[in-house]
Parts: C-alpha cells; structure tokens; sequence
C-alpha cells in the first residue's frame, strides 16, 4: 500500500503544479489540465519515479521488484518523451492542413488533439517530482 500512496502522492503533487504552471503561462486557472495528458510537468514520469524509489526503499535495489519498477518506469519516461511526444507533433501539422484545406474546401473535422506526450524537460521535472516524493515517503508513516 504504501508505494501506490507515495506514487498516487507524487501524481497529484505533478497534477496540482500543473495547474499552477498554467496559471503561470496563462493568467487564470484552467481545471480542465488537471485531467488532460501530456504538459508540464510530466505526472506519468512523477507517478512511476515514486512508485520505483518506494519499491527501492521498502524491497531494497537487489530485488526483482525493484528492476521491473525500474524497467516499467524507463519505458513510460521513454514513451512520454518520444513516441508520445512525435504524435503530438504529428498531430499539430495534421491540424495545420486541415486549416488550409478548410479555406479551400468545405472542410468540416474536429481538431486532433495536440498535447499528449511531454518534451524532455518535462519528463525531468516529472522525474525529479518522483523521486523527491519517493525519498520524503520514508518519513511520512503509512498506514
């Protein structure tokens, strides 16, 4: 129990700073980032940093929990920032065409969605999130 509070923790603290970021950049509160993927910071790199660095510490980082915590955190940073990130990009020049073909033609699609993966610095900040979270959960007791 006590790695699925320290990653949900981590996710939260990432989800609420996002909130704020986008207070930031934009001057109002937009709730909806909350519940939306991809963005700074990067709550999938937090959540699986947390969950890895608590497994470490409560199984130690001999043990085989701990290497697949570790493999499974490497390959969603890795897809945050790669594929995921290529398709939203991917994404933005498809929403491009299809503006210049709605002032040629009569166009009627929805706009695909652009933000789903994080860049790499977002992904850093995600994972920095995690692992402070994972390391204060020692003195945080559990129940």
């Amino acid at each position: 129990m006590d790695v699925l509070l320290t990653a949900t923790a981590a996710w939260l603290v990432a989800q609420l700073m996002k909130l704020f970021y986008y207070r930031l950049e934009n001057g109002w509160f937009n709730f909806a980032v909350m519940t939306t993927s991809g963005g700074m910071p990067s709550s999938h790199a937090a959540l699986v940093t947390a969950a890895t660095i608590r497994v470490a510490l409560s199984e130690g980082i001999f043990s085989s929990l701990f290497g697949v915590s570790a493999v499974f955190a490497m390959v969603v940073m890795y897809d945050a920032a790669g594929v995921r990130h290529s398709v939203g990009e991917q994404a933005r020049t498809l929403n491009k065409i299809q503006e210049e073909l709605k002032a040629l033609i009569a166009l009627d699609t929805d706009m695909i969605k652009e933000v789903l993966g994080h860049t790499g610095f977002q992904v850093l900040i995600g994972f920095l999130i995690g692992l402070t979270t994972g390391l204060l959960s020692i003195w945080v007791p559990l129940p």
